[in-house]
């Protein structure tokens, strides 16, 4: 009887314990990337990732500001008030891009942060454009099935079943391969306004009726330019 009240004991500090690691993990943050701690008349250039990029973490110490890649592999953070040629912001004042480098050798761009998954979590959603090869998501390295949900002129709106990581710690990583071809521009991935989202991901007869969509959509413009 004392030892099993003890036992009794133990168990119960043990499940505390667990609970205040779980809850004492930090949530994700900056996940729209409007975190960026900018001082008013920055030009472009080099920034600290620190500055620019709080939370996140990836393969650069520094970050380009309103500057694209001329072949290596390069993060930028693109600010909709002071545009220099970059690729615009896709929600909000900033967005990150990803940049691959120029051969097979090169390392992936990539950016990934860890975090506690909220708790009730269906889904990861977020904007995106993109350019070259096919960028990834993971978590937990866990590569994600993305499925376009909609689209405007200027990006996609992708989601992916993330419901299996609900109130855990994970690492989300974002990750874009080099471009070995010669002569051919970096591929680029534009990102912003990632959630975690209650929505579950939809049923295949919806994706099944958007991905017929964009290709009346793409038919259509593509028969445009050719007229």
């Amino acid at each position: 009887m004392y030892m099993k009240f003890w036992k009794s004991i133990l168990g119960l500090f043990a499940f505390a314990f667990l609970q205040w690691v779980g809850l004492s993990q930090s949530a994700f943050v900056n996940l729209n990337f409007e975190g960026a701690q900018i001082p008013s008349g920055t030009q472009p250039g080099l920034i600290s990732a620190s500055a620019a990029v709080p939370g996140w973490s990836g393969n650069f110490k520094r970050v380009s500001y309103d500057q694209i890649s001329l072949g290596g592999t390069v993060l930028s953070l693109v600010d909709s008030l002071h545009q220099t040629g970059t690729p615009s912001s896709l929600i909000g004042r900033y967005s990150a891009v990803l940049y691959s480098g120029p051969s097979s050798q090169d390392d992936p761009a990539y950016l990934s942060q860890t975090g506690l998954v909220p708790a009730g979590t269906e889904s990861l959603r977020f904007a995106a454009q993109s350019f070259g090869y096919n960028f990834t998501v993971s978590l937990n390295g866990a590569s994600l099935s993305l499925i376009p949900l909609s689209s405007t002129s200027s990006y996609t709106i992708y989601t992916a079943d993330a419901s299996s990581f609900a109130g855990s710690v994970a690492t989300l990583r974002i990750d874009l391969p080099a471009t070995p071809p010669p002569n051919v521009p970096p591929s680029f991935l534009e990102i912003d306004n990632i959630t975690f989202s209650t929505i579950p991901v939809p049923e295949p007869s919806y994706i099944s009726l958007v991905v017929a969509g964009f290709g009346i959509i793409f038919g259509h413009r593509r028969k445009i330019r050719f007229c």
